[in-house]
């Protein structure tokens, strides 16, 4: 399986349903030069624990789990309503 395709599976299958139990949500949007982009939705979106904490319990998953190191760059979709 390509690395890629490896990625995405592994966020979408292991890592998101963990997330969504709080309330929050992350997708997989890419890869690009060793980074993984994840988008940041509902709960996680406002989080300040995507600034920092989130991005390193997910690379230290992706090199525990597949074996693989990559940065984590997440980018939060926040609802306009939130935005202030």
């Amino acid at each position: 399986m390509e690395l890629e395709k490896k990625i995405e599976h592994y966020i979408e299958k292991s890592i998101r349903p963990r997330i969504r139990v709080d309330g929050g949500d992350i997708k997989y949007e890419g890869y690009k030069n060793e980074t993984v982009i994840i988008g940041a939705y509902a709960g996680c979106a406002t989080c300040v624990c995507c600034d920092d904490r989130l991005p390193r319990w997910l690379k230290s998953k992706l090199k525990k789990d597949l074996g693989i190191e990559v940065n984590i760059n997440i980018k939060k979709h926040i609802p306009y309503y939130k935005k202030i």
